[in-house]
């Protein structure tokens, strides 16, 4: 799953950014990305924040984002932000480039 993320109120934020990592690890996913500056390659970007998280299988997804624990964030992450995302099935991280 890919997160482009631009904060409205890093300090609201913070308390989804506090809870989340324990959600996303019970459900066995890890962050490949966590912010950082991004500098665009080629094309038409207009990027803030990405995020790139890894899930062992869709199932794992589906259940994080489910997950009761999660609901209340939702909320959270709306109001503090303006966010896209998008879910790519089948890449295999430890493929070579």
């Amino acid at each position: 799953m890919v997160w482009d993320l631009e904060l409205l109120d890093p300090a609201d934020f913070a308390e989804y950014q506090r809870a989340f990592p324990a959600i996303l690890e019970r459900h066995g996913g890890t962050y490949v990305v966590r912010g950082g500056p991004v500098t665009v390659f080629s094309g038409e970007w207009d990027l803030h924040r990405l995020i790139m998280l890894e899930f062992p299988d869709r199932a794992a997804l589906d259940a994080t984002f489910a997950d009761p624990d999660y609901l209340p964030l939702i909320p959270i992450r709306e109001r503090s932000t303006r966010s896209r995302s998008f879910i790519v099935d089948g890449w295999d991280g430890s493929a070579p480039h």
